[in-house]
């Protein structure tokens, strides 16, 4: 009797759980659907990246409750944010956000989007190389002034945190060399 209990309560929180997941996956809550003002949310799924038929998702979210988006709202706003979205400005600072590109621009917006996205993206990535750098140095620091390293260890940890040091400069070159591209195409200040 005691097993049926513990199966039984198990299966009761795990239909719990399965609820609780499947409505976090829902694209807007019942207040958010009651209290949407459509255009707002279109425009904003178009500065968040999102296509225009993200709207289906809100769509099967809403229904539950029986509202309906209203769609020419919605595509008014989303029209508005991917003009801006589909910017240089705006590309490079959602690639330096460390943000993903889903296609969404048209191919002709795409031809302004995409290479301040890019530059963007390789800054990014750049920066985020140093942080590991300098993590690694530090980490060598560490093992340099530690307890009971022999004298040929410590050479060798000495020698190694040199050679990072020399990459680190490299790689804060070559990452002034990128802001100063993006400056240049006016992607910052």
């Amino acid at each position: 009797m005691q097993k049926v209990k513990f199966f039984s309560n198990n299966a009761k929180l795990l239909s719990l759980g399965s609820i609780l997941l499947l409505s976090g996956c829902a694209s807007m809550n019942q207040s958010e659907c009651i209290s949407a003002d459509w255009s707002k949310v279109g425009y904003e799924n178009a500065l968040s990246g999102k296509k225009g038929s993200y709207v289906a998702k809100h769509t099967e979210a809403c229904a539950e409750y029986a509202i309906t988006p209203q769609f020419a709202e919605y595509q008014r706003g989303w029209n508005q944010g991917i003009n801006k979205f589909c910017t240089a400005q705006f590309a490079w600072k959602y690639a330096s956000d460390g943000r993903y590109y889903h296609d969404t621009c048209s191919a002709e917006s795409e031809a302004v989007f995409l290479p301040a996205y890019k530059l963007g993206k390789e800054l990014r990535l750049k920066q985020r190389e140093i942080e590991r750098l300098n993590s690694d140095l530090e980490k060598l620091f560490d093992e340099l002034v530690a307890d009971k390293v022999t004298k040929e260890k410590r050479l060798a940890i000495a020698s190694e945190r040199k050679n990072l040091q020399l990459e680190i400069q490299l790689q804060e070159l070559k990452l002034s060399i990128l802001k100063s591209d993006a400056k240049a195409k006016g992607f910052i200040d």
